[in-house]
Protein backbone atom coordinates (compact mmCIF):
# COMPACT_ATOMS: atom_id res chain seq x y z
CA UNK A 1 0.00 0.00 0.00
CA UNK A 2 1.36 3.51 -0.55
CA UNK A 3 2.22 5.79 2.22
CA UNK A 4 -0.29 8.74 1.30
CA UNK A 5 -2.77 5.74 1.92
CA UNK A 6 -1.94 5.67 5.75
CA UNK A 7 -3.14 7.39 8.41
CA UNK A 8 -0.04 9.64 10.39
CA UNK A 9 -1.60 11.32 12.61
CA UNK A 10 -4.81 10.08 14.96
CA UNK A 11 -7.96 10.62 13.81
CA UNK A 12 -11.80 8.77 14.76
CA UNK A 13 -14.34 8.04 12.00
CA UNK A 14 -18.39 7.14 13.08
CA UNK A 15 -19.36 4.34 11.06
CA UNK A 16 -22.94 3.28 10.36
CA UNK A 17 -22.96 -0.43 10.95
CA UNK A 18 -25.39 -2.54 8.57
CA UNK A 19 -27.61 -5.33 9.68
CA UNK A 20 -26.98 -8.84 10.50
CA UNK A 21 -28.67 -10.13 7.24
CA UNK A 22 -26.56 -7.17 4.72
CA UNK A 23 -23.66 -8.46 6.53
CA UNK A 24 -24.34 -12.25 5.84
CA UNK A 25 -24.58 -11.07 2.41
CA UNK A 26 -21.42 -9.12 1.46
CA UNK A 27 -19.06 -10.21 3.55
CA UNK A 28 -18.37 -13.14 1.24
CA UNK A 29 -18.17 -10.88 -1.30
CA UNK A 30 -16.01 -8.65 0.30
CA UNK A 31 -13.90 -11.45 1.23
CA UNK A 32 -13.49 -12.64 -2.24
CA UNK A 33 -12.86 -9.05 -4.02
CA UNK A 34 -9.86 -8.86 -1.25
CA UNK A 35 -8.19 -12.15 -2.68
CA UNK A 36 -9.02 -11.30 -6.25
CA UNK A 37 -7.35 -7.64 -6.06
CA UNK A 38 -5.42 -7.98 -2.80
CA UNK A 39 -6.70 -5.10 -0.53
CA UNK A 40 -6.68 -4.87 2.94
CA UNK A 41 -9.92 -6.52 4.99
CA UNK A 42 -11.93 -4.03 6.92
CA UNK A 43 -15.46 -4.39 8.56
CA UNK A 44 -18.77 -3.85 6.37
CA UNK A 45 -19.84 0.01 6.67
CA UNK A 46 -20.42 3.16 5.49
CA UNK A 47 -18.88 5.70 7.27
CA UNK A 48 -21.02 8.75 8.49
CA UNK A 49 -18.19 11.30 9.52
CA UNK A 50 -14.48 11.07 9.88
CA UNK A 51 -11.52 13.39 10.56
CA UNK A 52 -12.69 13.09 14.33
CA UNK A 53 -9.86 14.28 16.50
CA UNK A 54 -9.46 15.55 20.72
CA UNK A 55 -9.17 13.20 23.94
CA UNK A 56 -10.67 9.88 23.53
CA UNK A 57 -12.53 9.78 26.69
CA UNK A 58 -14.35 13.00 25.42
CA UNK A 59 -14.62 11.71 22.00
CA UNK A 60 -16.59 8.33 23.47
CA UNK A 61 -19.09 10.74 25.28
CA UNK A 62 -19.87 12.59 22.19
CA UNK A 63 -20.37 9.92 20.46
CA UNK A 64 -22.69 7.72 22.86
CA UNK A 65 -24.55 10.84 23.04
CA UNK A 66 -25.03 10.91 19.40
CA UNK A 67 -26.47 7.72 19.29
CA UNK A 68 -29.33 8.10 22.36
CA UNK A 69 -30.16 10.82 19.86
CA UNK A 70 -31.22 8.70 17.14
CA UNK A 71 -33.34 6.04 16.20
CA UNK A 72 -32.96 3.04 14.03
CA UNK A 73 -33.36 4.07 9.72
CA UNK A 74 -33.29 2.37 6.69
CA UNK A 75 -31.41 2.75 3.38
CA UNK A 76 -32.43 1.47 -0.14
CA UNK A 77 -29.88 0.01 -2.20
CA UNK A 78 -28.45 2.36 -5.21
CA UNK A 79 -26.62 -0.07 -7.36
CA UNK A 80 -22.75 -1.09 -8.06
CA UNK A 81 -20.66 2.06 -7.74
CA UNK A 82 -16.40 1.87 -8.80
CA UNK A 83 -13.68 4.47 -8.85
CA UNK A 84 -10.06 5.01 -8.82
CA UNK A 85 -10.54 6.47 -5.38
CA UNK A 86 -8.40 3.98 -2.91
CA UNK A 87 -11.35 3.64 -0.09
CA UNK A 88 -14.50 3.58 -2.90
CA UNK A 89 -13.14 1.20 -5.27
CA UNK A 90 -15.84 -0.82 -5.54
CA UNK A 91 -19.27 0.36 -3.40
CA UNK A 92 -22.97 -0.62 -3.10
CA UNK A 93 -24.47 3.15 -3.08
CA UNK A 94 -27.26 3.77 -0.70
CA UNK A 95 -30.09 6.45 -0.26
CA UNK A 96 -29.89 9.71 1.26
CA UNK A 97 -33.00 9.91 3.27
CA UNK A 98 -33.56 13.20 5.34
CA UNK A 99 -33.36 11.55 8.39
CA UNK A 100 -29.18 10.14 7.44
CA UNK A 101 -28.81 13.52 6.24
CA UNK A 102 -29.81 15.29 9.62
CA UNK A 103 -27.81 12.34 11.88
CA UNK A 104 -24.69 13.19 10.12
CA UNK A 105 -25.59 17.06 10.54
CA UNK A 106 -25.96 16.81 14.15
CA UNK A 107 -22.99 14.44 14.75
CA UNK A 108 -20.68 16.82 12.55
CA UNK A 109 -21.87 19.93 14.87
CA UNK A 110 -21.05 17.65 18.08
CA UNK A 111 -17.50 17.45 16.99
CA UNK A 112 -16.79 20.24 15.59
CA UNK A 113 -16.57 19.29 12.23
CA UNK A 114 -17.25 21.78 9.08
CA UNK A 115 -20.58 21.62 7.75
CA UNK A 116 -20.17 19.56 4.45
CA UNK A 117 -23.68 18.62 2.06
CA UNK A 118 -21.61 16.25 0.30
CA UNK A 119 -22.15 13.15 1.47
CA UNK A 120 -23.01 9.71 -0.81
CA UNK A 121 -23.64 6.88 1.93
CA UNK A 122 -21.48 3.64 0.13
CA UNK A 123 -20.54 0.35 1.90
CA UNK A 124 -17.13 -0.43 0.53
CA UNK A 125 -16.96 -3.97 -0.51
CA UNK A 126 -13.34 -3.18 -1.47
CA UNK A 127 -10.58 -0.93 -0.86
CA UNK A 128 -7.70 -0.87 -3.32
CA UNK A 129 -5.56 0.55 -6.41
CA UNK A 130 -7.56 -2.22 -8.89
CA UNK A 131 -7.05 -1.14 -12.55
CA UNK A 132 -10.13 0.47 -14.96
CA UNK A 133 -10.14 -2.67 -16.26
CA UNK A 134 -10.87 -4.79 -13.55
CA UNK A 135 -12.81 -2.62 -11.89
CA UNK A 136 -15.25 -2.59 -14.95
CA UNK A 137 -15.47 -6.55 -14.95
CA UNK A 138 -15.86 -6.49 -11.31
CA UNK A 139 -19.21 -3.88 -11.56
CA UNK A 140 -20.57 -5.65 -14.66
CA UNK A 141 -20.06 -9.16 -12.68
CA UNK A 142 -21.58 -7.50 -8.97
CA UNK A 143 -24.21 -5.71 -10.93
CA UNK A 144 -26.06 -9.04 -11.39
CA UNK A 145 -26.95 -9.15 -7.23
CA UNK A 146 -30.08 -7.60 -5.75
CA UNK A 147 -28.22 -5.87 -3.30
CA UNK A 148 -30.19 -5.63 0.27
CA UNK A 149 -31.47 -2.73 1.48
CA UNK A 150 -30.32 -2.29 5.28
CA UNK A 151 -31.49 -1.28 8.54
CA UNK A 152 -28.78 1.04 10.50
CA UNK A 153 -29.27 0.23 14.41
CA UNK A 154 -25.97 0.75 15.40
CA UNK A 155 -22.64 2.33 14.43
CA UNK A 156 -19.01 2.33 16.00
CA UNK A 157 -16.72 4.57 16.94
CA UNK A 158 -13.06 3.23 14.92
CA UNK A 159 -9.64 4.96 15.96
CA UNK A 160 -7.95 5.16 12.23
CA UNK A 161 -4.04 5.51 12.53
CA UNK A 162 -1.69 3.98 10.13
CA UNK A 163 -2.44 1.56 7.44
CA UNK A 164 -5.78 -0.07 7.37
CA UNK A 165 -4.77 -3.54 9.10
CA UNK A 166 -4.04 -1.03 12.16
CA UNK A 167 -7.62 0.69 12.60
CA UNK A 168 -9.63 -0.34 15.74
CA UNK A 169 -13.13 -0.45 16.81
CA UNK A 170 -13.30 1.65 20.20
CA UNK A 171 -16.64 1.91 20.83
CA UNK A 172 -20.11 -0.06 19.37
CA UNK A 173 -23.53 1.89 20.37
CA UNK A 174 -27.09 0.92 19.35
CA UNK A 175 -29.31 3.64 18.07
CA UNK A 176 -32.20 4.27 20.77
CA UNK A 177 -32.96 7.86 20.44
Amino acid sequence: MRKHLERDELRYAIWLNPDALCIEFVQPIMDKLRLNHNGPAFNPHLTLTSGITGPEGQIIDRFRSCAESQSPFALESQGIGVSGNFFRAITVGYSLPEELLRFRNTVRQQFQLEANSHYHPHLSLAYGEIPDAALQDTKEDLAQHAWPNITISSISLWRLKGPVENWRMTEHAALTG
